[in-house]
């Protein structure tokens, strides 16, 4: 292609294109032409037929190990169609031939020269057209929800062969730059190209149309979108910080195809259990897969494997799966899988990958990553009678082929025996030995140490009596001359040490000699732990050995690590350490002290409730015991509580903000538990999710991303397997606040003009503080969420202030200055019209109302609604929220604010009885704020900002704060800033309606006077003239 030329001559866009076929596009060049031709027209199958042609045209190599880092193309078979790759390859050989027969060194020369142009163009080709189908399927798969299109991409770019000389490496010209520049920069491991391609797709399944979704796909297709993923295996090449993130959406596919277990046949059921295996998915502690691998041992041993022919390969690959899945899941554990094997030392994610594969393969390699296989080895679970019956099928399968014209090859057959060690199945061990002894000892000299190590330990651990073959195969080792691992020395001193069970002076010279050569400062401390614990067993023939190995040991250990700069960095850890928990405890003792909340078991149910009725709804409210949670729950009671039950999921169930409402279910539970979710969602029709953790200054950052992210995402998936038709969920007004015009330690700035309820979160950058981000990611993953499976009603209160809480309202009437000057517009709403906007919200969900002229009922889902006092229509100024005195119209327009009273707000307050504040001579004269109490005062703002920066440094390192803990730099950036925000969406859709600020503004300080006889003295003492006070209620 010319260069400056686009990949695609058209951007690509939905229309009817041809599909590619092998009979359409025969070789690259024919390929390459009709993606350039049709690109522009591709949807997502056409990608995936194309990507389907490109692995047929450039075939993946076979595994062969040693061979992993650097694979090399396999030749065509006879059932693969000729392509430009293959034309070359015989190219190649045929001039090689003829370099070595012809006499004329200059016409080989020249052949050679020919057969490397041709390479290069081949593979130019094919990293074109690899190139061009991506950024197509890439497109498309932001336009469609296809899985099916999407999970055949993913796995024909698995199946594609290697294309490291076809495309240049972004990693080599960094590299190169930085020698350049002199600074010399490690190399990090590199992806395949397969899987570097692979990404966008693959982060594509995180997309909530494809992750929620998946459910509702074929079986088929999940399986082949495991086992795609399992050949890719891109969790070695991602970030760790994505990693979790590409585990959920396995742990999805694995638990969509538990709902479509019985449905498996025997290929996609191989392919689900080896891709798990390759992925090393947790099964230890992980129910979901622990439960999934289970049933599918029962219903392989019970319904697949009765009624079809499985291959000795199936037989292999399942065995192989579960014993390195489910280790001793054939037997109880006899620990010697532990007391033998550690560790041998750490590899990197592309070699354990590599190291995977060979195995699995049956290419005789040493235990892949054997900090991941032996380790977990070392505790075993009960037997596992589904699993016991698909192990002895297999072994069926696998010695009746030992017999036939194509048995398993002998590698293949030692891995079958290792994986037999590792599930403790001896009963199947001592029959397939008898069989397998004679294959192994006829091709001895083609296995590898690895396997040799591996036969040898699981027959003599194992207690199989296979003299002859353990002899041999002790012999072999002896007279090899290569490098031996620390692995394989350990395993080997266990089978033939003087106390082992066929004990080999030969061996145990060949091990001094490994061990002699490996210690030599270079091998980790912590991989010579389980080699002593092996040499202490042996006798004193061994003494040299142990004496060598523990010399070492503690010159690792002591001389190298210990030194006075060492001590003295280890005594200041400590005492800082010490120093922090003591602040940590005197604090966690103060606010206990303070304000104790009653401790309950976890998922207890505290207060049992009414039951769901045959035609009733249920609704579930998440932290239902919080300050915002509690009223929502009383007024539910209130409204709908005769035609639904109500259930509160709160981490805390106590009578802080009120007693708890008869009739309710109070479950004591955590959001950031599946379990505990998924268990509370039973029997519900509507979630009202609005626990959150707001944090103070000593709250770590990333416990805001674990509870509100993590929490949602739980409710929301927990929600789609329940079957939870409606979702109200509480989000914040923080979302909308930008840091772009505000700079910190300065006020005034933000927007004047209100923010519509339109606008979407903002990007991570300009969010304030982890709080904000936390809520931003959450409403995100809620709003992509939202169809007809789960409708979504999304809230943005602005700061909920009210007379039970313990903040904001009750500092304002005891006299507590406000924060700089005041003179911003900050978004906040009173609890009570908070609580019923979630109300409305939950009732039009549930119960829809058609239109006053009969029209169909207003669709309210899936979009996001400000709650906050109206700016538009009762305009007001933070200082006056503050407990300052009123805000005029000098002062608004003074700022450039255009709104004025709207006439329905001069009578509500006209009709609640209080003064207007619009023309207030007499009250800003006399000092009196809209609580009516005695006005107060700010404190400048640059003094506030220091303390804030300090409370919080104090907060996050010892645990302890200074001052008030939500005195924090996001806090007084959101008090220093304008930030309005619009509710005229919410007025119109949701039917809801803001009280004015000063009819709730008057009603608290007569609350507050009526509560604390300091502040009755502080408000009764005032006075103001008639015309201007407030009338007596």
């Amino acid at each position: 292609m010319p260069a400056g030329q686009p990949l695609l001559r058209d951007a690509p866009g939905a229309g009817l294109a041809p599909l590619p076929s092998l009979t359409s596009c025969p070789s690259l060049a024919v390929l390459n032409e009709h993606v350039q031709r049709y690109g522009h027209l591709y949807k997502l199958s056409h990608v995936a037929a194309g990507l389907q042609v490109l692995a047929q045209l450039v075939p993946a190599a076979a595994p062969v190990r040693g061979a992993a880092a650097t694979p090399a193309a396999a030749p065509p078979t006879s059932h693969q169609p000729s392509s430009a790759g293959s034309h070359v390859s015989s190219s190649v050989t045929s001039s090689a031939s003829n370099s070595n027969s012809s006499s004329s060194g200059q016409a080989a020369a020249a052949h050679e020269q020919a057969a490397r142009s041709a390479a290069a163009e081949a593979a130019r080709q094919a990293a074109q057209v690899a190139d061009l189908l991506v950024l197509a399927g890439h497109h498309q798969a932001r336009q469609e929800d296809d899985l099916a299109s999407l999970s055949a991409c993913i796995d024909a770019l698995a199946r594609t062969g290697e294309l490291e000389a076809s495309r240049p490496r972004a990693a080599e010209g960094q590299a190169h730059a930085a020698v350049g520049r002199g600074q010399p920069q490690p190399q990090p491991p590199r992806a395949p190209v397969a899987v570097e391609l692979a990404m966008p797709f693959v982060e594509r399944l995180r997309a909530p149309g494809y992750y929620y979704h998946m459910r509702s796909q074929r079986h088929d297709v999940l399986a082949q979108l495991l086992h795609a993923l399992g050949k890719l295996r891109p969790w070695a090449y991602l970030p760790e910080a994505e990693r979790f993130t590409f585990a959920m959406v396995v742990g999805r596919v694995v638990s969509s195809l538990h709902a479509a277990l019985p449905r498996l046949g025997l290929e996609e059921a191989v392919a689900a259990a080896q891709a798990m295996a390759r992925l090393h998915l947790p099964v230890r502690g992980h129910e979901r897969n622990t439960a999934f691998l289970k049933g599918l041992a029962r219903h392989l041993a019970t319904d697949v494997l009765p009624s079809s022919s499985p291959s000795p390969e199936d037989a292999f690959r399942l065995v192989w799966a579960y014993g390195e899945l489910l280790p001793g899941a054939c037997g109880t554990d006899d620990g010697a899988y532990a007391a033998a094997t550690t560790p041998a030392g750490p590899h990197s994610a592309p070699e354990a990958a590599a190291k995977s594969a060979a195995d699995e393969a049956g290419a005789g390699a040493a235990p892949s990553s054997p900090q991941q296989v032996d380790r977990r080895a070392g505790r075993g679970d009960a037997a596992d009678a589904d699993v016991g019956a698909l192990v002895t099928a297999c072994c069926r399968v696998v010695r009746k082929s030992l017999g036939s014209p194509e048995p398993l090859s002998p590698r293949q057959l030692a891995r079958v025996i290792r994986a037999l060690g590792k599930l403790r199945a001896r009963r199947e061990l001592q029959e397939l030995m008898p069989q397998a002894a004679p294959v192994l000892l006829a091709h001895l000299p083609s296995l590898d140490t690895g396997n040799l190590v591996d036969v040898a330990f699981t027959c003599t651990r194992g207690g199989v009596a296979e003299p002859g073959l353990t002899t041999a195969i002790a012999d072999q080792i002896a007279a090899s001359e290569g490098p031996l691992a620390l692995g394989d020395v350990q395993r080997l001193l266990a089978a033939y040490g003087v106390r082992g069970a066929a004990p080999h002076a030969g061996v145990r010279q060949r091990a001094r000699t490994a061990v002699a050569q490996s210690l030599n400062g270079a091998v980790p401390v912590r991989d010579l732990n389980g080699l002593l614990r092996v040499m202490d067993d042996q006798d004193a023939a061994d003494a040299e050995l142990v004496a060598l190995d523990k010399f070492n040991h503690s010159y690792l250990d002591i001389t190298k690590t210990f030194n006075m700069e060492t001590l003295i960095m280890v005594c200041a850890i400590a005492l800082a350490i010490a120093v922090k928990l003591g602040f940590f405890f005197l604090y966690a003792w103060k606010a206990q002290k303070e304000a104790p909340i009653p401790k309950s078991q976890p998922f207890d149910i505290v207060q049992k409730g009414e039951e769901k009725a045959p035609d009733g709804k249920r609704i579930l409210v998440t932290g239902g015991c919080g300050f915002l949670g509690s009223h929502i729950v009383r007024q539910l009671k209130d409204r709908v509580g005769n035609k639904a039950t109500l259930v509160v999921l709160d981490a805390a169930v106590h009578d802080k903000f009120g007693p708890l409402v008869p009739g309710v279910t109070y479950i004591k539970g955590d959001i950031t538990t599946y379990t505990h979710v998924h268990s509370a969602l039973a029997q519900c029709d509507c979630v009202v999710h609005t626990a959150a953790l707001v944090g103070d200054s000593t709250t770590p950052r990333a416990t805001f991303a674990r509870v509100n992210d993590q929490g949602t995402k739980n409710i929301v998936e927990a929600a789609l397997e329940r079957d939870v038709r409606n979702m109200v969920y509480t989000s914040s007004a923080s979302v909308v606040f930008s840091l772009a015009k505000v700079r910190p330690g300065v006020t005034g700035g933000g927007s004047l003009e209100p923010i519509l309820e339109t606008e979407p979160a903002r990007p991570e950058a300009e969010l304030n503080g982890a709080y904000a981000k936390s809520k931003a990611a959450a409403e995100r993953l809620v709003l992509a969420a939202s169809s007809h499976a789960l409708r979504v009603v999304v809230l943005r209160p602005g700061g909920v202030y009210g007379m039970a809480e313990t903040g904001m309202t009750p500092q304002i009437l005891a006299g507590q200055p406000w924060v700089g000057p005041g003179q911003v517009r900050v978004p906040f709403v009173w609890v009570e019209d908070a609580a019923r906007a979630h109300v409305l919200a939950a009732e039009q969900l549930l119960w829809p109302q058609p239109g006053p002229d009969g029209s169909p009922p207003k669709r309210i889902h899936g979009r996001a609604y400000h709650i906050t006092h109206d700016p538009v229509r009762d305009p007001l100024l933070y200082h006056e929220f503050g407990g300052g005195v009123p805000t005029s119209d000098e002062e608004l327009a003074a700022l450039g604010i255009a709104e004025r009273p709207h006439p329905d707000v001069v009578k509500a307050e006209q009709a609640a009885g209080v003064f207007t504040t619009r023309d207030c001579a007499a009250l800003r004269a006399a000092r009196v704020s809209a609580y009516g109490c005695a006005a107060n005062s700010g404190i400048p703002f640059l003094v506030v900002w220091f303390l804030a920066r300090l409370n919080f440094w104090v907060g996050q390192r010892f645990g302890f704060v200074l001052v008030d803990g939500r005195s924090t730099p996001e806090n007084m950036i959101y008090a220093s800033n304008h930030w309005p925000c619009d509710v005229r969406d919410a007025r119109a859709v949701l039917g809801w309606e803001p009280t004015p600020f000063r009819v709730v503004a008057a009603a608290l300080g007569e609350a507050g006077a009526d509560a604390d006889p300091a502040a009755a003295k502080r408000y009764r003492s005032l006075t103001v003239g008639p015309a201007e006070g407030k009338k007596a209620k």
